[in-house]
């Protein structure tokens, strides 16, 4: 099986969350991401896959925290309570070459939902974990397969979602399009 590359999306995640819901944040953020990385494809590509996992919590759009106050802040928010964990995933396949030899691209696009609820934790904890560096480039400010699986009182959804990256809801999703004659295989 030959390895797929792993191309950077240089997309701002930066979208107003203030007129949307978080699910609505992860899909459109990882659908930009995918029209991004396509656009700038120098080779054509056959599938490309893109993801953005926020948690959302109190009406509040968490993404990666900025520095130690706010992975600090994001996790006091989360000590105690439930919150949902959004992992928008986008399909793009190139569907036509226009005249001129750009590719256009069709993107298929889904989101995935998993609540997690966080026992109470004292603030040496959560201080402990912050220093750990952990948090820093997870959303909202935790990794449930690291450091912080011990806070995690319950899960109710996919696990692989709160990783990242929703496996099953993505092989379920990538056989449709297999199956609609949208994907092909090679």
């Amino acid at each position: 099986m030959r390895q797929s590359p792993v191309i950077v999306s240089s997309f701002e995640e930066d979208l107003p969350k203030d007129t949307v819901t978080g699910s609505a944040y992860a899909e459109l953020t990882a659908t930009h991401k995918a029209l991004d990385v396509a656009q700038n494809m120098k080779e054509p590509a056959y599938l490309i896959i893109s993801a953005d996992t926020v948690v959302e919590c109190q009406g509040h759009i968490l993404e990666k925290p900025a520095d130690s106050a706010d992975a600090k802040r994001m996790l006091d928010m989360l000590n105690g309570s439930s919150h949902q964990v959004h992992t928008g995933v986008a399909l793009a396949t190139p569907v036509t070459s226009s005249e001129d030899g750009a590719i256009e691209w069709a993107v298929h696009s889904f989101v995935e939902t998993t609540t997690v609820t966080f026992d109470n934790l004292s603030s040496g904890e959560i201080d402990a974990y912050v220093a750990s560096g952990e948090p820093f480039g997870k959303a909202g400010s935790y990794g449930i397969q690291g450091k912080a699986a011990p806070f995690v009182q319950s899960i109710n959804g996919c696990y692989f979602n709160v990783v990242g990256l929703p496996l099953h809801r993505l092989s379920k999703e990538l056989n449709t399009l297999i199956d609609s004659g949208t994907l092909k295989l090679m």
